[in-house]
């Protein structure tokens, strides 16, 4: 079991709410097959994922992510052995952009961008995400 956890730069630009169904759409069918959980939070600006399951489930979402044309500049915080899931609800929970998610989320992952890459670097946006994750 496997938890990958990344910012990245988002090019889908303003009016993206159909775009952003339909890649929950297709995450919702992939991660089930995948035996996938997670959570995706979309800003105007950024994406943040983390993606957790089984080692060779995530790898392969990870090189798909990788070519995924609608982002850029991915930063991996997180990308570690888990013995359990934070998001094992949700095939993929997902948040589009909102007041709320402009307001907290892109300061904090200002704050995060700025902690050097080393130890657990995804701590502090891990945390952000399970305050976020409803029912919890």
């Amino acid at each position: 079991m496997r938890t990958f956890l990344y910012i990245s730069r988002n090019l889908l630009g303003a009016g993206s709410d159909d775009q952003m169904l339909d890649i929950r759409a297709r995450s919702l069918a992939r991660n089930s097959q995948l035996e996938l959980s997670g959570m995706l939070v979309a800003t105007p600006v950024h994406f943040v994922q983390v993606i957790e399951g089984p080692d060779e489930s995530v790898e392969a979402l990870v090189e798909i992510l990788a070519a995924d044309t609608r982002h850029t500049d991915p930063v991996t915080l997180d990308d570690r052995p888990i013995e359990r899931r934070l998001f094992r609800r949700w095939t993929m929970l997902t948040f589009m952009a909102g007041g709320f998610l402009e307001r907290y989320l892109e300061p904090a992952i200002s704050v995060q961008l700025a902690i050097p890459a080393q130890g657990s670097r995804g701590e502090p946006m891990m945390s952000f995400l399970k305050r976020i994750e409803p029912g919890t």
